[in-house]
């Protein structure tokens, strides 16, 4: 079949690469994954890389039966494989000292020694002729480069392999595995571990099932996560790093265009490829004779077999700490287990669509952080800042929970309540942020001041009493969730100056949250009680202001913040968040 899009490797090009320092450690893992790509075997062994160094044969394979090309012997063979300038004298020398040697556990007059050199060898045929009628082995051959490049003809995912990553040769529209996955990995310096992919029991599950998949009969595998490629890399990631999954690896190919993947689906089906395409191929998968990825992001019509939600971010940290990245655990919390957040948190340069051409809306949702559609109070804050309706904010909340990464989503809380809130914060601040104009950062301030400042009624009750406030009615008008909210973007705020390139002069982030925390913390002790619940978030936005306004109601005495320590009665002390901000600072 004719090979297109660069993949045809000649045997001229194999025989000059011969000559490189690599060759004699990468040729075993070329003649290993050609094996496993083409022909059905119970059992092989090769070493590679560093493993070339140790002695003993450079291969053996048990072959269940006789492959589509006669490269592979049925039954047990014994591979020695050279890469030296010499041929004839190299070949020679390892077949005395093989055949002298005891084989075991299969005799060599019931098995095959093959031959290879990965340079041109005339006399191949004669060679091995000539060996065999010694009767030392059932059967002996010779393999030269010509024939590792009529091998890779029916190879083609060895063959994209070896021209881009040993032959440094890019090829049109197709792609190795290994290939595909180094382009999403190098993203970032360092660059990101491929096995965030496989992290969870979720996703151990369904490492199962691709394994599943990939030794069944050929069929189409539907996959559905939070993007279409968060579903392409997981598939890839698990071909690639799980080892039991290396015989599929050698099938296994990434196809970038329309005319790749006619070209892939047409190749022969024995043994099946794996193919994986990089855009929206639905439609022509239903008939295919191959292993074919379909993949489905969050509102895709179809029954997926997989299913992939977000990493457990925990499981993130020790992960980019092994990688190398400063900073680990804020990146995992702040991703909240997304990759593709994760991803352009860690640097990599992607818009994701949501971000592009943002309306004050989506910015004002940005700088509220999070808020009750149940709560007038907050839906009015939310309205005011973005100059829309309420149910112009619901609607884009709605819109944008349903794009693909899910940015927004509503969380259900405890008793009841409900939440809209960015499924990743951190991300959505680095996408957002730099779109941040001046008159809305100055209405943000206002607004945060307004919700910010609001006393807690429950310090109009006696202390004995403040337990029952939530029971009585005496709450505050604003939910506490847009009050977390509003007092985490004082936080991004104020290590944000370069990232608001939309607001005229220096140091706008960090100023505005000073300025707020400077004139939300009065001397008098009810405006600390009242803040109790933001304080560590206070301090972490504006430490220098939250100091200095401690020490001026320090100094009110009994009547500034040392009243939050005077016992009043059981529950009632507010200093505990006090007490946090102090140790976030410390």
């Amino acid at each position: 079949m004719t090979t297109p899009f660069g993949l045809s490797i000649t045997g001229d090009e194999i025989a000059n690469w011969a000559s490189q320092i690599e060759a004699s450690s990468i040729l075993p893992q070329l003649v290993r994954r050609l094996i496993q790509a083409t022909s059905p075997i119970q059992s092989i062994s090769f070493r590679a890389d560093g493993g070339v160094r140790y002695g003993g044969w450079d291969g053996f394979v048990v072959a269940a039966a006789q492959g589509a090309l006669p490269f592979v012997p049925s039954s047990a063979s014994f591979w020695e494989l050279s890469s030296t300038a010499s041929t004839a004298g190299k070949l020679e020398d390892d077949y005395k000292k093989r055949s002298g040697e005891t084989v075991t556990p299969i005799a060599p007059s019931a098995a095959t020694y093959v031959a290879v050199t990965a340079r041109r060898f005339s006399g191949k045929l004669d060679w091995a002729r000539e060996r065999q009628a010694e009767g030392h082995w059932a059967d002996v051959r010779c393999l030269d480069a010509d024939d590792i490049s009529t091998w890779l003809e029916s190879a083609p995912a060895v063959a994209a392999w070896f021209a881009t990553e040993h032959l440094n040769r890019p090829i049109a529209d197709v792609s190795s595995v290994s290939d595909y996955l180094n382009t999403w990995s190098h993203l970032t310096d360092p660059p990101l571990p491929l096995n965030l992919h496989l992290l969870g029991r979720e996703r151990t599950l369904a490492i199962e099932k691709v394994r599943q998949w990939t030794n069944g009969p050929a069929t189409r595998l539907m996959v559905r996560a939070e993007t279409l490629d968060n579903a392409r890399y997981f598939v890839a990631a698990t071909i690639a790093v799980i080892p039991e999954l290396e015989q599929a690896l050698g099938r296994a190919v990434v196809v970038h265009s329309e005319t790749a993947l006619r070209w892939a689906l047409r190749h022969p089906p024995t043994p099946p490829l794996v193919v994986i395409p990089t855009f929206d191929a639905t439609a022509r998968l239903l008939n295919s004779a191959h292993h074919v990825l379909s993949a489905l992001g969050p509102t895709t019509p179809g029954s997926p077999h997989i299913v992939l939600g977000a990493v457990p971010f925990r499981l993130l940290q020790p992960e980019l700490e092994r990688a190398g990245f400063q900073n680990a655990g804020r990146l995992a919390s702040d991703s909240r287990g997304s990759l593709s957040a994760l991803a352009r948190l860690c640097g990599a340069p992607i818009e994701p669509t949501w971000a592009q051409s943002p309306s004050r809306t989506t910015l004002a949702f940005l700088l509220v952080g999070q808020w009750r559609p149940n709560s007038d109070a907050d839906r009015d804050a939310f309205s005011t800042l973005a100059h829309e309706t309420a149910a112009a904010i619901e609607t884009l909340c709605a819109e944008l929970s349903r794009r693909p990464e899910n940015p927004v989503r509503i969380h259900h809380g405890r008793f009841g309540t409900t939440t809209w809130q960015w499924s990743s914060p951190g991300d959505a601040w680095e996408s957002l942020a730099p779109h941040i104009t001046l008159p809305l950062l100055q209405d943000f301030r206002e607004l945060a001041l307004r919700v910010l400042s609001e006393a807690d009624p429950k310090y109009t009750m006696a202390p004995e009493e403040r337990f029952y406030a939530g029971i009585q009615g005496k709450v505050r008008t604003y939910s506490a969730e847009l009050r977390e909210g509003i007092a985490q973007t004082l936080c991004r705020l104020s290590f944000s100056d370069d990232s608001l390139r939309s607001v005229p002069g220096g140091r706008r982030g960090t100023a505005t949250a000073a300025s707020i925390v400077r004139e939300l913390l009065k001397k008098d002790w009810l405006a600390w009680a009242s803040l109790s619940d933001v304080l560590p978030l206070l301090a972490e936005a504006a430490p220098t202001e939250f100091l200095d306004a401690l020490d001026q109601s320090l100094d009110a005495g009994v009547a500034g913040v040392s009243h939050l320590f005077v016992e009043e009665g059981e529950y009632t002390a507010p200093h505990t968040g006090l007490l946090w901000a102090l140790e976030r600072l410390g």
